[in-house]
């Protein structure tokens, strides 16, 4: 993968990169958007929770692909409430600490349950 930031137009305003570009031949996945749900089908409480849940969820998808985070190469976040944004860079660092993929955040109306908070899809690539 290379990374493309050029210096003729503004830096990234976080932890993400303006552009990432995929050799070819690589496999790629889609990732669905992942919200805090586990294998109990439970929707977790709290933003935290199903923030970090997600990313496990992305986690396991990636690892059946064998791949891992580090193969992410734009992903798009999608929250309900806009005060929880520093909660998902939070999140969002934990698993992919200093990988950059191009990245998108929303704030939206609402998700497909009333409960969920945010939901977390991506593409990867090997």
């Amino acid at each position: 993968m290379k990374f493309h930031n050029p210096e003729s137009i503004s830096t990234p305003l976080g932890a993400y990169s303006h552009g990432v570009e995929i050799p070819p031949g690589s496999r790629t996945i889609y990732l669905s958007g992942q919200v805090g749900i586990g294998a109990d089908d439970r929707i977790l409480d709290t933003f935290e929770e199903q923030a970090d849940r997600a990313w496990l969820n992305i986690g396991e998808i990636l690892g059946s692909a064998g791949m891992t985070f580090r193969n992410i190469v734009k992903m798009s976040t999608f929250m309900v409430r806009a005060e929880d944004y520093p909660k998902a860079r939070v999140a969002r660092s934990k698993y992919l600490g200093d990988h950059r993929p191009a990245s998108s955040a929303m704030v939206v109306v609402a998700l497909a349950d009333p409960k969920m908070l945010i939901e977390i899809e991506a593409v990867a690539c090997a």
